[in-house]
């Protein structure tokens, strides 16, 4: 199944140079975790992780769909 997956702030620095709307579309197994996805892409993993707008942990599995699905991935935020 295809994901897209979509990385804000200092996480679009893992993404490769031809991406357009900074966003990658990758091929998975029903039930892949979104941890495991970031690890084969060698990416950080996400503190907040949204699966079509809804936030999930990272140790969720993907589920079968027809719809598309769309991760998307913030890091951590600091500011003052």
């Amino acid at each position: 199944m295809k994901v897209k997956i979509k990385l804000f702030a200092t996480l679009r620095d893992y993404l490769p140079k031809d991406s357009i709307d900074y966003t990658i579309e990758v091929n998975v197994e029903e039930g892949t975790t979104i941890a495991e996805i970031f690890n084969k892409e060698s990416i950080p993993l996400p503190h907040i992780s949204l699966v079509n707008g809804i936030h999930k942990p990272v140790d969720t599995p993907l589920p079968m769909s027809d719809e598309e699905i769309l991760i998307s991935a913030f890091p951590p935020i600091a500011g003052g």
